[in-house]
């Protein structure tokens, strides 16, 4: 099951586009869902299954899919991996958000720490990771109707005017909400909220908190959610941030951004990683000079 939930597009004139935008980046969009049971000190379970829902994009390099997200959701996953207090039962990917999308059942998708590779540093400002995909892989998300957000989104020279700029990803505070826990032995069931928000690109200038909380050395993308949100951002970490801008044949299109990392909810101010970024190490990866620890090793 599936909910789309967007807040009102605050640019002037783009209300009419929302929909399209929104299932043309869902078209990007996965989530790898965890379902886990508690552990008490014996390591005895509580008898229910909560799901926790993570969120994810594809990208490519060549023909070599990924799943992208931030670097510090790769960390959380390899601790909550690594427990004692908790039991994972099952991990899986959903990928059927958006009117583009085909119907598609859970793609199964066993989740191990190690399989990808993240850089979670704070100082410079890098947030982000990838596991990289196999061929079966890639032709389950391509049948489920996933396009891959090529090499050709970060290695443009021209970029375009950006008219507006939209987020993409699952919150897990409205998520929570949906789900209620499952008791273990009955059929699982699940709902997956989608959300898109509306931003305002600001400068560094703009940016009201104390800065040593959030500059860092290397310059990132700055923006502010311009729309009431009645929940908290946080699990839309790694999610796409788009802008929308004017095709070459003339029609309106959009491009990816960043890769949302922070945020401040007292003035929905959010930071994100420059699409730049991620596309380098991406392709680093694609010509063998870095690997993950499952290929390390």
């Amino acid at each position: 099951m599936r909910q789309k939930l967007f807040a009102e597009a605050a640019a002037p004139g783009l209300e009419e586009y929302r929909e399209v935008v929104f299932d043309g980046i869902c078209q990007h969009l996965v989530m790898l869902g965890v379902r886990t049971t508690r552990l008490d000190e014996h390591g005895n379970s509580d008898g229910l299954e909560h799901l926790s829902h993570y969120t994810f994009f594809v990208a490519s390099v060549g023909q070599q899919w990924y799943l992208v997200t931030a670097g510090h959701v790769l960390e959380a996953l390899d601790e909550l991996f690594a427990a004692t207090d908790e039991r994972v039962e099952l991990s899986f990917l959903a990928d059927n958000f958006g009117s583009l999308k085909k119907e598609n059942k859970p793609l199964h998708f066993p989740y191990r720490p190690g399989m990808g590779w993240h850089v979670y540093d704070k100082v410079n400002g890098i947030d982000f990771g990838f596991i990289p995909l196999t061929d079966e892989q890639k032709e389950d998300l391509l049948i489920g109707g996933n396009q891959s957000l090529s090499d050709a989104h970060w290695t443009r020279t021209d970029d375009p005017e950006l008219r507006a700029y939209w987020m993409l990803g699952l919150p897990g505070d409205l998520n929570q909400s949906c789900n209620e826990p499952n008791r273990s032995g009955e059929p699982r069931k699940g709902v997956a909220a989608v959300v898109m928000l509306s931003l305002n690109r600001i400068d560094e200038a703009d940016v009201t908190e104390d800065p040593r909380g959030w500059q860092t050395e290397l310059p990132r993308f700055i923006g502010r959610i311009n729309v009431d949100i009645p929940f908290g951002i946080e699990g839309m970490s790694g999610g796409p941030i788009f802008g929308l801008c004017r095709l070459p044949n003339g029609n309106l299109g959009y491009t990816v951004v960043a890769l949302q990392s922070e945020w401040y909810p007292d003035t929905k101010t959010i930071f994100a990683c420059p699409v730049h970024m991620f596309g380098e190490l991406l392709a680093s990866h694609v010509k063998g000079e870095i690997q993950t620890p499952e290929e390390s090793g």
